[in-house]
């Protein structure tokens, strides 16, 4: 009985652990951190209004 009590638990937490991994990742998007904004120009008449 212990032994299933303690399997059950074990499964129950490697889920949530796998979910929340998950989780984060998809917030963090490593693709997005790579992309760096394109530098404006300085002339204030050549940018885009």
């Amino acid at each position: 009985m212990q032994l299933w009590i303690t399997l059950g638990l074990t499964v129950f937490l490697a889920a949530a652990a796998g979910l929340l991994v998950y989780a984060i990742q998809t917030a963090l998007d490593l693709d997005d951190a790579k992309t760096i904004d394109p530098i404006p120009p300085e002339d204030p008449q050549q940018q885009k209004k």
